[in-house]
């Protein structure tokens, strides 16, 4: 039973990134993929399947001092920059406020934000 809801979880949220893929302007091939770093405030560019394996893996929710997981709907949030050709997500939060990161070149060099 957890086995089998695991799996539709799984093969739903993948639906929905490619729903996402779909429409883009252009091939996906041709878009970066970004995540949260390990500073507060600046993204760390990633690889596709990285973004990927990163919403499948929100579908499962691990608590410390259980024997099991929790199975659950896909918890992220994404953007897409259609300028920038780029795709942001953020795992374990479904309304992220994506205003406050940046990339790393504008983070040393905020004037290129202005």
């Amino acid at each position: 039973m957890f086995g089998k809801r695991l799996k539709r979880k799984k093969r739903e949220a993948l639906t929905q990134v490619e729903d996402i893929y779909r429409s883009l302007p252009v091939d996906v091939q041709e878009y970066s993929f970004f995540t949260r770093s390990s500073h507060p405030q600046v993204w760390d560019e990633i690889d596709r399947q990285s973004l990927e394996d990163r919403v499948l893996s929100s579908c499962e929710e691990h608590q410390i001092g259980m024997p099991f997981s929790f199975v659950q709907d896909a918890q992220y949030s994404l953007k897409v920059d259609d300028y920038r050709k780029a795709i942001y997500i953020v795992v374990g939060e479904s309304d992220f406020d994506f205003s406050k990161m940046v990339h790393y070149e504008d983070w040393i060099n905020p004037s290129q934000l202005e």
